[in-house]
């Protein structure tokens, strides 16, 4: 709304400045106000732009998070199914693999037992013949003296 601050001229008289109403000054201000605050409540001053900003990415990331959780529920899935199965198939390898390794390491463990028993074997035996050896002359001489006293 325009006011008219235009000088009347009257004919015979000097002209007067014309004021305006009060009337059309409120009216005037109460349509700036009006503007003013429509203006300020969809313009976003720049100081709050990035707390804005901020909200809206939390919000995202709730949303986001809330679907996550929705997903788990959906057990009847055929995605669900294959990873649930691909698991299993997972876990009986993992304890194939533990089995084998703890035969593995018992065996290791059976080799070298043989191997530090072999060291010691060689000895042993050789022991073992002359212990024989010495024996078996002894039993030649007993057989010699006992034929000796039959004749």
């Amino acid at each position: 709304m325009r006011v008219d601050h235009s000088i009347e001229e009257i004919p015979g008289n000097t002209p007067t400045p014309s004021f305006p109403s009060f009337k059309s000054i409120s009216s005037s201000f109460l349509h700036n106000l009006t503007y003013a605050r429509s203006f300020l409540l969809h313009t976003t001053p720049l100081f709050l732009v990035p707390p804005l900003q901020e909200l809206q990415e939390q919000k995202d990331e709730v949303r986001q998070l809330e679907l996550e959780a929705r997903r788990p529920n959906q057990e009847d899935s055929p995605l669900t199914r294959n990873i649930r199965m691909l698991e299993n198939r997972l876990d009986k390898a993992m304890i194939k693999y533990n089995e084998a390794q703890s035969i593995r390491k018992t065996y290791e463990q059976i080799v070298k037992r043989l191997r530090e028993e072999r060291i010691g074997f060689d000895s042993q035996l050789g022991a073992l013949e002359r212990t024989m050896q010495a024996k078996t002359r002894d039993y030649e001489e007993l057989l010699l003296l006992s034929g000796m006293l039959v004749k």
